[in-house]
């Protein structure tokens, strides 16, 4: 993300992360400005509020971290700890949009049903960070914030 948006900042709690961007190779290569907290993203963070939130193999982040997006910005996120089902279940986030590939669609019917059997419940989700089996999948999906719930508006 940093060689794409001008101001990142990162929240990672992987204890290589540090190192990494201290790295001066890391600095020199960037031609942007980024933060990098080495923290848990459900403690409160002294962030400012960001336009869009990404997350992959974080966890959910849709549920701790939205007082931190603004109004009618965006999340982007995979599943792998339910962080899309979670989002899915919050009535504050749209599914705006699906990756699938390299490919961004709008085409966002059919997604998040649970398979037979399943149940989506999104307090257990978010405790266990396990995602249930959904019909339609994708490898990532776009959310936009639409309700001001706990989020900036800015």
């Amino acid at each position: 993300p940093s060689v794409i948006f001008r101001d990142v900042t990162y929240v990672d709690m992987d204890q290589r992360c540090p190192a990494f961007f201290a790295d001066g190779a890391v600095q020199q290569r960037v031609p942007y400005s980024f933060q990098f907290i080495h923290g848990d993203y459900r403690e409160p963070l002294a962030v400012a509020p960001v336009d869009l939130l990404l997350s992959q193999y974080a966890g959910p982040i849709s549920h701790y971290c939205k007082r931190y997006v603004r109004l009618g910005c965006y999340l982007l996120v995979n599943n792998s700890h339910a962080d899309a089902g979670v989002a899915a279940l919050d009535p504050d986030w749209e599914l705006v949009g699906v990756v699938r590939g390299s490919r961004l669609s709008r085409g966002v019917e059919g997604y998040f049903e649970p398979k037979p059997g399943r149940v989506a419940d999104r307090a257990d989700m978010i405790e266990s960070m396990k995602p249930i089996g959904y019909t339609k999948t994708a490898s990532n999906y776009l959310f936009r914030l639409e309700s001001t719930g706990d989020a900036h508006n800015e």
